[in-house]
Formats: C-alpha cells, structure tokens, sequence
C-alpha cells in the first residue's frame, strides 16, 4: 500500500515542480517574497543605452529606516527577494 501512494505523489509532484522550474519570475513574484510589516527601497543598477552594447552596473542594494540597527536575522529574510532579483535580471 505504501508503495502506491509514493508512485502516486511522484506522479503529481514532477509535473508541478516542473511546472514552477519554468514559470518566468517578474519584480512583482519577486517582492511577494519579501517579509511581512517591512517598508523598504531597492536600488537595482545603472543602466547605459549610449554604449554598444549596452551597460549595466550597480549593487543590487534593499534597504529600510532601520539602517545600522538591522539584525542578521532580518537581513536574511530578504535573501529569497535578492535571489530572485539576482535571477530576474542576469
């Protein structure tokens, strides 16, 4: 009996995880990420259309009002929004 629902759960968890592998992330999915109650800013990059081809530079920088009293562990909770930011744009 355990045999057949391990089949059954890896027939619908490959489709769905496949599924979410391709689905394209946009800043929105990226911001759903972030933790709850924040206000803050992100600071993307800098970009030069006048040069061929064009120029992107910058740090990828999210900041709050809290400056230097951020903790560790809150600067974590903005891992997954980095990530994906990173992904979004290369």
């Amino acid at each position: 009996m355990k045999k057949i629902h391990l089949i059954v759960l890896t027939i619908i968890a490959i489709p769905v995880l496949l599924g979410a592998s391709s689905k394209p992330d946009t800043i929105t999915s990226c911001l759903d990420l972030a933790p709850n109650n924040e206000v803050f800013e992100i600071s993307l990059l800098k970009v030069n259309t006048t040069t061929d081809p064009i120029t992107k530079s910058g740090v990828l920088e999210i900041s709050n009002d809290k400056g230097d009293d951020i903790s560790e562990s809150e600067l974590e909770a903005f891992t997954p929004v980095k990530e994906c930011l990173f992904k979004l744009i290369g």
